[in-house]
């Protein structure tokens, strides 16, 4: 994605703008905007909802993402649970059971997903996929990447291609989104208009917002409960496996 100026490109993410602080206009073609109030941000986030598309984004629609053979998209994969994980690191160890008391007493198991007829070797026992229609919440956490937009893309590609009834909601804004629980619903137009786009324009970001505080924790929960979600997928690096945890350990204690 194009993100080192706003002069190098009618197609500078507006994320970017967002976060070097530039007041100008992020395209010089017509644009429609949508605005979402955001927790933890003053001013309303605008995402853009139409514009014409530029030569880059243009061509980066032709291109057709490689899909895992052994994946597929969604249809007939199983979760195959194999050996029992054990830490090396006993301090971590027990600083991970204090930290996340639930999670550490779950099972601890490698999974691995397949749509093999066969289990492999290694595999213990198969798990029972939730059958139906699924409605899955998703949220940019991290900081802008390459791909960000194709992960929302896939898995509303996967989900429809396992039932065309399953749902897919986009928080706008990252953690400031999940917990005021501003959402758009991802169609088959929004995927196509943002598919191989860099930069997190699609759902922006809350930057910096700390979501790993207990109100954020909280705010996730009531989202999941208010929403009826059966799964968060939440977008980012390390920092943001680490807020997953966390947010784990508190849906579990809510039973949500």
């Amino acid at each position: 994605p194009v993100q080192f100026g706003a002069d190098s490109s009618e197609e500078v993410p507006l994320t970017v703008l967002y976060e070097v602080g530039a007041n100008v206009a992020p395209f010089g073609v017509p644009v429609d905007f949508t605005e979402y109030k955001c927790e933890g941000r003053k001013k309303t986030m605008k995402l853009r909802s139409a514009s014409v598309l530029g030569p880059a984004a243009s061509s980066r629609l032709a291109y057709s993402p490689k899909i895992p053979s052994t994946l597929g998209l969604g249809q007939g994969v199983r979760a195959l649970l194999g050996e029992t994980v054990l830490l090396d690191d006993q301090e971590g160890a027990a600083l991970i059971q204090k930290e996340l008391p639930l999670l550490s007493a779950s099972a601890k198991n490698l999974v691995t997903l397949t749509n093999s007829g066969s289990p492999s070797a290694s595999a213990q026992h198969s798990v029972n996929l939730l059958s139906g229609p699924l409605k899955i919440g998703i949220a940019f956490f991290g900081r802008q990447a390459p791909g960000g937009h194709n992960v929302v893309t896939g898995l509303h590609a996967a989900l429809k291609a396992r039932n065309d009834a399953s749902e897919l909601v986009g928080f706008v804004g990252g953690s400031g989104g999940l917990v005021s629980q501003s959402t758009i619903t991802i169609t088959d137009q929004v995927a196509e208009r943002f598919q191989n786009g860099g930069g997190f324009e699609m759902l922006g970001r809350t930057r910096d917002y700390p979501y790993y505080l207990a109100e954020v924790g909280s705010g996730a929960v009531a989202a999941c409960r208010d929403l009826g979600l059966t799964g968060l997928v939440l977008v980012g690096g390390h920092r943001t496996a680490t807020g997953a945890a966390h947010l784990a350990e508190a849906l579990l204690a809510a039973k949500v």
